[in-house]
This record gives C-alpha cells, structure tokens and sequence, in this order.
C-alpha cells in the first residue's frame, strides 16, 4: 500500500477527474491487485470479469466471453468482491470444520446412552465436558504434548 501512496504523491491524483482517478486505480494499485489476485479464487474473478463485462457492453455481445488465461490483468473492481467470496467461503468451510466434531461428540454420547438405557439423562451434562476437552486440545495444539 506504501506504492500506492507514494504513486498518490507523485502523479496528483484529483478525485474530481475521472480519468485521474481511473489512471491511479490501474497504475497505482498493482501491489495491492497482486495480492487480490493471489488470494482470490480464479472462477469468482472471471464470473465478476464478465458481470463487468456484460454491463459494459450488453448481454448479447461476443466480446464478454474470455478465457481464464486471456485476463492478464482482471479490474480492480472484479477483483474485490471475488476476494470478499472467496474469504467468506474459507470462513464457512472453517467454521464448518470446527463444527463437526462436536456434532459427532453429540451424535455418539446420545447414542451410548441410549445403548445402556440411560433414556432420561441428559446427553448435554456428558457431552460438554467431552467437548471442553475436546476444544482445549485442539486450540493447544501439539503444546499439551510437549514434555
């Protein structure tokens, strides 16, 4: 971001000229598109290349069809909402990961008590010290196993 800010100094971007300013996102950005680029997902930044596109140009153009390799340099503008959706996806899958085992701890304490016939206890007064333990190991990690 310090590119972009010594790029702001130097060049006299005005905010108030649309061509200046759409000079400083192409040129003044590139470190920060590069790492768009590199965190983003390919697919959601050509889909938003071509919403882009399509708006441009109109939905029965030719032209709005590209392939992935022909986008040497994707918009600024598709490239920040592709970044927004693929972390939001890694935030889903992550929470989706965590979630799992204690639906498991859940799933199987339920059916142990069942088993013996313990029909009337509670699953979640056996369950949730299996879970704290189950947390802590995880968020110490390879720590609790360290002598």
């Amino acid at each position: 971001m310090h590119d972009a800010y010594v790029y702001f100094e130097d060049e006299d971007v005005t905010f108030n000229d649309i061509s200046s300013l759409s000079k400083h996102v192409d040129e003044g950005l590139d470190g920060y598109r590069d790492y768009l680029i590199k965190y983003s997902d390919r697919e959601l930044v050509q889909f938003f290349e071509n919403a882009q596109l399509k708006r441009q140009y109109g939905e029965d153009t030719e032209t709005v069809k590209r392939d992935k390799d022909e986008i040497e340099k994707p918009s600024i503008f598709a490239l920040l909402p592709a970044y927004a959706l693929s972390e939001i996806k890694s935030a889903f899958k992550i929470g989706f990961y965590l979630y799992l085992p204690f639906v498991v701890v859940d799933l199987v304490v339920s059916s142990v008590l069942l088993a013996l016939g313990m029909m009337m206890m509670s699953p979640v007064t056996i369950s949730t010290p299996i879970k704290l333990v189950l947390l802590s190991r995880l968020m110490a990690g390879p720590y609790c196993l360290r002598d």
